[in-house]
């Protein structure tokens, strides 16, 4: 399967498990997907209403699961509520998904 058809069934409207680190404490979140461009391999997300905006920048690797698949992609954009996603290449499951995960509270301050 090439990676323009794993971008095929990504579906606009439906949540998807984002993963990525942040001072090496894994954060998972559900996103929804705003729209999907195959050919550019991009993906954008609703980020209406995330606490953790600033933990998406160009230095730590995002990854996106689909089932039991992981998808290594690369911040395009982070500005306003739009999370855009580049994606690189499918990979087996990342070292920070492999570790146990911390519960993170955040607060309003």
């Amino acid at each position: 399967m090439s990676l323009v058809d794993i971008l095929s069934d990504i579906k606009s409207g439906r949540e998807y498990e984002v993963i990525t680190s942040w001072k090496e404490i894994p954060i998972r979140l559900k996103l929804g997907v705003r729209w999907v461009s195959p050919q550019e391999r991009f993906v954008s997300f609703d980020f209406t209403g995330c606490k953790f905006k600033h933990v998406f920048s160009d230095q730590t690797p995002v990854y996106i699961k689909i089932g039991e698949l992981f998808l290594l992609c690369k911040v395009f954009s982070n500005i306003r509520d739009e999370l855009v996603l580049e994606v690189d290449s499918p990979v087996p499951a990342p070292p920070i998904v492999l570790r146990e995960f911390i519960r993170v509270q955040p607060t309003e301050r």
